[in-house]
């Protein structure tokens, strides 16, 4: 019989792992087998795991979640369900998207102690590996050839963005994704039972981060860094010359783009037209889609129903074509304000009060967290991304758990 519970433990345990490793990698998957709905699926599982776990251990602890939160999001449920819903599979896929950050939180709220502690070590060790390997690459990009990704098992016709600007970024695809792939394998790394002293992954995700050079990204870890945990305040004066410092050198080094990224949306802040023909020679796609938005909200204030504009979901929906049709704005805000009008005030608190359900060790990191998420659906795509919301979805659910897990020094001698 404990065979039999040990073996259980570690195939969770193991599949767990599996997917965060396939949805972090799901783009270099897509250059190999050309299948790219990898990330997809890795959450599907979660989810089909979730349930599964409940129905074999016979446990309902979803029921811990603090009643505040539990009635906040039920009432986003009732709400979206009621006055956002349009078309059926393209509302189901969007709906799903949404709130996929919350699908590891009844696993977790059913697995053991031990099981926990496994899955820290393991996806440690992961995003330790994924990580170095990636920076290889990177190194190898710049030193060799950017070309050499291509031998790695990418087609040809898989020609980056980032790597036309010579931001080379490995085996993701973009400079954003590394950035928040980057950001979040660090909050891992301050997860409370990693043992003190050197914390190899922290430092690789630190690197990776700068190579990055998402600006946004490395304005996100400076939060973390400065309210992860309380200070003095000579430490918080300490921090501060050193994030003044970087801060500096991020200004000295990428000047020109942000002036003319600065230039960009104080010009566009000024056209409310919808019909406005904007040059995009002159304006990146995200500030269009931006003035887009906010014309469209402006005469919808109540949304017009998810999975109907600026996401892939709205290809699925066959009753609403009364806009430009957008499968991609580039930004998850301008993408939430326009299906959900001012009902997004509801949505983003879903990520803002998530800290009234963690362990008190680690309401503080969880608020930062969901602010981090919150933020970073301005510039990026949110939970729409390819290879970090699964690490969203791992962290929520990690935090809700209580520091009452054995060390990963335990996980390796047991």
């Amino acid at each position: 019989m404990g065979d039999d519970v040990m073996r259980v433990s570690n195939s969770l345990c193991v599949t767990i792992t599996f997917l965060v490793f396939v949805s972090i990698l799901s783009n270099y998957v897509f250059g190999l087998t050309g299948v790219g709905v990898i990330d997809d699926l890795a959450i599907l599982m979660c989810l089909v795991l979730s349930v599964f776990a409940f129905l074999v251990r016979g446990k309902l602890a979803v029921f811990r979640l603090e009643g505040g939160y539990l009635f906040w999001l039920s009432s986003t449920f009732l709400i979206f369900v009621v006055f956002l819903f349009n078309d059926f599979l393209s509302f189901i896929y969007e709906f799903y998207k949404l709130f996929s950050f919350l699908l590891l939180v009844p696993l977790y709220f059913v697995m053991s102690r031990l099981e926990v502690a496994k899955v820290d070590l393991w996806i440690y060790k992961c995003l330790l590996i994924v990580m170095s390997v990636n920076l290889s690459v990177i190194f190898l990009q710049y030193t060799i050839s950017p070309e050499v990704i291509y031998l790695l098992g990418y087609d040809s016709s898989q020609n980056f963005d980032a790597s036309k600007a010579g931001r080379y970024v490995g085996l993701f695809e973009s400079v954003n994704v590394l950035g928040m792939v980057s950001l979040l394998a660090f909050v891992i790394s301050r997860l409370e039972n990693r043992e003190k002293g050197f914390n190899a992954l922290g430092l690789v995700a630190v690197i990776s981060l700068l190579v990055s050079t998402s600006k946004f990204s490395i304005g996100l870890f400076v939060l973390f860094v400065l309210v992860e945990k309380k200070r003095t305040i000579s430490e918080y004066f300490k921090y501060a010359l050193y994030v003044g410092a970087l801060l500096s050198l991020a200004v000295v080094f990428n000047y020109e783009d942000i002036a003319i990224k600065w230039n960009q949306y104080k010009n566009m802040a000024s056209l409310f037209n919808l019909h406005f023909d904007v040059n995009p020679l002159y304006f990146e796609l995200r500030a269009i889609y931006f003035n887009m938005a906010i014309n469209i909200f402006s005469d919808n204030l109540f949304g017009l129903g998810l999975g109907t504009w600026g996401d892939y979901s709205s290809t699925l929906n066959t009753n609403y074509h009364f806009y430009e049709p957008v499968s991609m704005s580039d930004s998850a805000f301008s993408h939430h304000l326009v299906e959900q009008g001012v009902f997004l005030v509801l949505y983003y608190g879903n990520f803002l009060l998530i800290w009234r359900c963690a362990s008190p060790e680690n309401k503080r990191k969880s608020a930062v967290l969901g602010v981090m998420i919150v933020l970073s659906f301005l510039p990026y795509m949110g939970l729409s991304s390819s290879s970090w919301p699964i690490l969203v979805a791992y962290l929520f659910a990690r935090f809700m758990r209580t520091t009452d897990v054995v060390s990963p020094a335990a996980v390796r001698n047991g």
